[in-house]
Order: structure tokens, then sequence, then C-alpha cells
């Protein structure tokens, strides 16, 4: 019988010392990605936009340009695609929720990019 109530009394501190509500750190996800072209300032402006209009549609982001940067956000998603000479970057954070598909978002957004950027 002692031996039961140690255990129970054991369990309790594990309960209220953090055992069962101990906060774990969120993890976000975050997404990188460089895309090499040789396209002109237009058309590389004009394939970003594709690129963040096929999330925007995905997410339901809502999208600016800031100069040479195309920025999108929402509640769990933000990012940017930032257009260089011969390059372009994305740069995504995923929340809790939408960093569970990061995986996939992150192999679709480079097929895409792949595709938009090679034109």
């Amino acid at each position: 019988m002692l031996a039961c109530v140690q255990a129970l009394a054991a369990r309790r501190r594990n309960w209220h010392d953090g055992g069962f509500f101990k906060q774990k750190e969120w993890v976000m996800a975050d997404i990188n990605i460089v895309q090499a072209h040789q396209l002109a300032p237009e058309q590389a402006r004009a394939a970003a936009q594709q690129v963040v209009d096929k999330l925007a549609e995905q997410f339901e982001l809502s999208c600016r340009w800031e100069g040479d940067e195309l920025h999108f956000d929402r509640t769990g998603v933000n990012g940017k695609l930032t257009l260089a000479p011969n390059e372009a970057r994305v740069q995504l954070t995923l929340g809790l929720f939408y960093g569970a598909f990061a995986g996939v978002v992150e192999a679709k957004l480079k097929d895409k990019m792949a595709r938009v950027f090679a034109a």
C-alpha cells in the first residue's frame, strides 16, 4: 500500500512540475530555395508573380511588391521572393499547422520555380 501511495505522489509531482504540461518548443518550418535564371528583369518579375500567385491561391495569401522583393503572408505563413540579376530566392516560414506540410510545400515550390524561371 505504501509503495502505491508513493508512486501516486511521484506522478502528482510530475504533473505539477511540468511533467504533463511542460511547454515544448514550438518549431516552425523554414524553407529557403534559390533558383538560378537568365531572365530579363521584367521577365523575372513576371515569373516571380506566377510563383507567388500559385502560393496565394493555395494558402489565401496577401502579396505586395517592395522594390525587388515580393512579400506574402497570412496567419501561419509568411515569406518573400527576392529577385537578383541571375537568381530568385524564396524565404518562407510556415507556422505550426502548415509546418506539418513543409516537405510537400517545398517540393512543389522548387518544381514551380524551376519551371517558371527556366523560360
